[in-house]
C-alpha cells in the first residue's frame, strides 16, 4: 500500500490575498453609490446657486415666498442685540483666540445673529437700522452703519460641503484600488491633504470666486495640506 498524502492546506497569503480583494470590491461599490449620491447633490446645489448668482435685487415691497426666490429679496430691519465673545480654537498642537462680533438684527421675516467685522460692531447700536438683502430666507448682505457685511447663501455653502464630500469619497475608491498593492494609507492621506486646491478649484469653475472668508479658509486649508504633505516627505 501506498503511502497517504496529506490534501494541501490552503496558503495564509492566497486567503489574505482574497479577502483583500473582498474589501476592496465592497469599499468600491460604496464609493460608486456615494459618488452618485454626491453627483446629484451637487448639480442641485450648482442650479440654486447659479440662480442667486443671476438674481437681481426684488423691486421694493416685493417678498417672495420661502423657496420659489426669483430674485434678493431687500428688507429694513433694526439692531435689537449685539455682543462681543473671546472665542479660542485648537487644532490639538497650537490654540489661538481673537474677538468674536454678532449683531442680532430683527426683520420681517424672523431674527438673525450675524457676524461682524470690529468696525460694524463699534459702529452700530441698539435701534440703529439695517439693510438687509436675502436668498431663500437666508441674509447673504447686510448694510449697518455705513459698513458692508456679506455672507455665504445656503447653496453656496451646500454646494462646498458636497464637492468637500465628493473629492473624500473619490480618494477612498483610489485607496481601494491600491488596497492591494498596501498603498492605501499613504495615497488616502496624499488625496486628502490635496482636497483644499482641489475643492476650491471646482468651487471656483462653478460658482464663481469665492468671498473674502472663502479665499482665506481655502488658502489656509491649502497651506495646512500642503504642510502636511512637506512633513510626510521629509519623516521618509
Amino acid at each position: 500500500m501506498g503511502a497517504r498524502t496529506r490534501p494541501h492546506a490552503p496558503r495564509p497569503g492566497r486567503r489574505i490575498e482574497w479577502s483583500v480583494v473582498v474589501v476592496s470590491v465592497l469599499v468600491l461599490a460604496a464609493a460608486a453609490y456615494g459618488l452618485v449620491r454626491c453627483f446629484s447633490w451637487v448639480e442641485e446645489q450648482y442650479h440654486e446657486t447659479a440662480a442667486y448668482r443671476n438674481a437681481s435685487v426684488c423691486p421694493a415691497g416685493h417678498a417672495p415666498s420661502h423657496g420659489a426666490d426669483t430674485c434678493i429679496q431687500q428688507s429694513t430691519a433694526h439692531v435689537i442685540d449685539k455682543w462681543k465673545q473671546w472665542v479660542c480654537s485648537h487644532d490639538g498642537t497650537t490654540s489661538s483666540c481673537a474677538n468674536r462680533y454678532d449683531l442680532v438684527v430683527r426683520h420681517p421675516q424672523g431674527t438673525d445673529v450675524l457676524r461682524v467685522k470690529e468696525k460694524t460692531y463699534r459702529d452700530v447700536g441698539f435701534g440703529d437700522p439695517v439693510e438687509l438683502r436675502l436668498w431663500d430666507g437666508a441674509v447673504t448682505r447686510m448694510e449697518a452703519g455705513g459698513h458692508t457685511e456679506t455672507y455665504i447663501a445656503p447653496s453656496q455653502s451646500s454646494l462646498l460641503w458636497g464637492l468637500t464630500v465628493g473629492w473624500t469619497v473619490l480618494g477612498v475608491a483610489v485607496a481601494a484600488l491600491t488596497l492591494h498593492g498596501g498603498f492605501a494609507a499613504p495615497v488616502l492621506i496624499t488625496w486628502l491633504c490635496l482636497a483644499p486646491p482641489a475643492v476650491a478649484t471646482a468651487y471656483i469653475v462653478l460658482a464663481g470666486p469665492p468671498t473674502g472668508v472663502q479665499w482665506f479658509f481655502f488658502g489656509w486649508l491649502t497651506a495646512l495640506g500642503l504642510g502636511v504633505l512637506v512633513g510626510i516627505r521629509h519623516r521618509r
